[in-house]
């Protein structure tokens, strides 16, 4: 069978396999047409983009995508608040994701016909390709200096050398410098142009990345940096690692079956123990959350504190309460966070960037005191719950369409250009922002990290793209036209190939 009938048979039987399993089918009629709805919004930008041979930097794909994990497997797999609702509520609660996602998508795809259209935005700084050896050494050293951070980050190193009061200066930087480099040497792996001694190096300081941000407790965060690595080895290799991609799957769907006891016991209890140790009781923890779900047991039912402020229980709560008891909030949350992009030194008393989840925490009962939101870990509100407790349905179908025009920019940025040029490593920011915080965050608090993320992006790969050109230049001095530049007779399309 060809490779790409192949990789369509395989995605329509992992989404078979996912509507049949997703717990809908045990409910009524009604609930699973809409629940077959938002397999299709969700995941169908993504089956498309694998059949179009990955044309495109797939943004929107992915956070669409990620919605499944959100919105629908989860309710499926417990006797969560909504697959226990009424009817009606399950519907409503369907709709409005349904909405959302299809108001992001005729934005986003509309976008795409305009670049096949009218093509990308090409200037010449953003196109040079940062492949020279000193671009491919700054990335691998960046690398290893995000490396290092998470580690001395988790074994409490970091302090004794980082004042915390520059800390959110620091953590930005290396986040930006991370994702880049995790992104551009991923691409080389896959385009087979690492040397055998780089590429254990690239796993080896990768493997740290992800081994101290899981034992941090930030299951999501771990597992955003080896879905950058893979996309940007899809890129490079023009195929997808299907049994990477499988392993990691099962690997992180095991760890999160134990996060809840795991985070009970660590960030609850206020245990303390050395890494070894943590690793093994989130192990342990797994096991037991596995023998839970396949006993049926009493306690698999019963959601910790943690588990209740997921994303699907809170986006429930706030359907149900707004504006039945709670009034709509008018835009209040949008107008507030416009203070966040005023730089600290011009406004000292400048909120925090949650506060408003700690607001809004404390307005739907998420949080019962001030205390108890300061000492514990932040709710996850998201966009969709933020668009519906503002505006209900308008205000949710406006903030899908931002989203599609955001992503949008990117994969804008992205089009017609290589992996290595400039331009696109400017993406990364938007594949950051997939993994940290686009589904978790409200909508300010989400731009304004978008915001530092590509600030500092941008300057890192001015400088690489700078020094990559002059190292080009006293190679080959003398100036040869782009065959991908406006004006030439060969050009370059979507896909990248010359033609």
């Amino acid at each position: 069978m060809h490779g790409g009938n192949l990789t369509k048979a395989l995605a329509v039987i992992m989404l078979a396999v996912l509507f049949f399993f997703s717990g809908f089918l045990h409910s009524d009629a009604i609930t699973a047409v809409w629940g077959l709805a938002l397999l299709l919004l969700a995941a169908g930008p993504g089956v498309a983009w694998v059949g179009k041979e990955r044309s495109h930097l797939p943004l929107f794909e992915v956070f669409a995508g990620a919605h499944l994990l959100y919105y629908w497997l989860p309710a499926g797999d417990r006797a969560g608040a909504l697959l226990n609702s009424p009817a009606d509520f399950r519907e409503t609660f369907l709709m409005i994701v349904c909405l959302f996602l299809f108001s992001g998508g005729a934005v986003y795809f509309t976008l795409l016909g305009l670049l096949r259209w009218r093509g990308g935005w090409r200037p010449a700084l953003l196109s040079i390709p940062v492949v020279s050896s000193t671009g491919t050494g700054w990335m691998m050293g960046a690398m290893w200096v995000t490396a290092a951070y998470y580690a001395t980050l988790q074994l409490g190193l970091l302090w004794r050398v980082v004042p915390y009061s520059i800390f959110p200066v620091v953590r930005t930087v290396l986040m930006s410098l991370g994702g880049l480099a995790i992104f551009f040497l991923a691409v080389q792996l896959g385009r087979g142009r690492m040397e055998r001694f780089s590429c254990v190096s690239f796993f080896a300081a990768l493997g740290i990345c992800v081994f101290s941000n899981a034992l941090s407790g930030f299951l999501v965060h771990a597992a955003g940096m080896l879905a950058i690595a893979f996309l940007a080895y899809t890129l490079g290799a023009k195929r997808i690692p299907l049994v990477a991609v499988g392993v990691g799957v099962l690997v992180f769907t095991f760890l999160n079956l134990g996060k809840a006891e795991w985070r009970d016991k660590y960030w609850e209890g206020g245990a303390s123990a050395d890494v070894i140790t943590m690793a093994d009781d989130w192990i342990q923890a797994s096991i037991h959350g596995l023998e839970a779900r396949l006993t049926r047991s009493a306690s698999s039912v019963q959601m910790t504190l943690l588990e209740r402020v997921d994303i699907t229980a809170i986006l429930s709560t706030i359907i149900d309460q707004t504006p039945r008891t709670m009034p709509f909030m008018g835009g209040e949350t949008y107008v507030r966070s416009v203070e966040l992009f005023i730089p600290r030194f011009l406004n000292p008393d400048r909120m925090s960037n949650h506060d408003l989840m700690t607001e809004f925490g404390l307005r739907y009962g998420f949080y019962y005191t001030i205390e108890q939101a300061l000492s514990g870990t932040n709710i996850s509100v998201g966009p969709i719950a933020e668009a519906w407790a503002n505006g209900g349905w308008l205000a949710v179908a406006a903030v899908g369409a931002f989203m599609g025009l955001f992503f949008g920019t990117g994969t804008w940025l992205a089009w017609g250009r290589e992996p290595e040029e400039a331009g696109f490593l400017l993406t990364v920011p938007f594949a950051v922002l997939l993994s940290t915080g686009a589904m978790d965050f409200m909508l300010g608090a989400t731009l304004m990290a978008f915001e530092h993320y590509f600030s500092v992006t941008f300057g890192i790969v001015c400088v690489a793209a700078l020094l990559s050109r002059r190292s080009l230049t006293a190679i080959d001095p003398q100036p040869r036209a782009d065959s991908r530049m406006p004006g030439n007779v060969s050009t370059v399309n979507s896909a990248g190939r010359a033609s």
